[in-house]
């Protein structure tokens, strides 16, 4: 709130009850993480100079950490550098195995 008082011809103007304006969880950005361009919002309000700690792995299911979105006068911005991908686990017969027999049983417990 801006207050402008005139007081015996001078012009006074106060912004003491002005503040930075806050991120809101209806905000997006467009973030790029490896070959996928997602959409990331606020999970809750933050306020200018502030931030909020995200999974990349939201992002991108491949990459693992965290990562950062920041609030600067109502602006998100997000830093993804300590975003990694995920070590695959080598293929193995032993692993085809497990995978196939995982996969017998979730057939089985569908029906």
């Amino acid at each position: 709130l801006i207050v402008i008082s005139c007081y015996e011809g001078t012009l006074n103007i106060s912004t003491d009850g002005c503040s930075p304006r806050r991120c809101q969880p209806s905000q997006s950005i467009t973030v790029r993480l490896g070959e996928d361009s997602v959409s990331a919002s606020p999970l809750n309000i933050i306020a200018s100079g502030g931030q909020e700690v995200r999974l990349c792995r939201n992002l991108n299911p491949i990459f693992r950490n965290t990562y950062i979105m920041y609030c600067n006068f109502g602006e998100v911005t997000v830093d993804t550098r300590e975003c990694v991908t995920q070590p695959r686990p080598k293929f193995t017969h032993a692993l085809a195995s497990a995978e196939h027999y995982a996969y017998a049983l979730a057939i089985i417990f569908a029906f």
